[in-house]
């Protein structure tokens, strides 16, 4: 599995679809669950990373700066 995963990102197909196409195809549903659950997992902790950030502007030019609530 691991050498026809290699193939197909070398052919230009992302680590992600190339890994759950190889896992469906030998059933391994089980293993595409949990890639989809890493993934929900990693996508909610970016998400509760950049809400800690605050975007503002000042003559024009964008900035942004991380905000730790805690201390203010």
């Amino acid at each position: 599995m691991k050498y026809e995963i290699t193939n197909l990102i070398k052919h230009g197909i992302p680590e992600d679809v190339a890994t759950i196409s190889v896992c469906l195809k030998y059933n391994k549903k089980h293993l595409v669950e949990d890639l989809i659950e890493e993934r929900r997992q990693e996508q909610q902790l970016m998400r509760e990373e950049l809400e800690k950030f605050v975007v503002f502007s000042k003559n024009g030019e964008t900035f942004l700066d991380n905000v730790d609530l805690e201390k203010k």
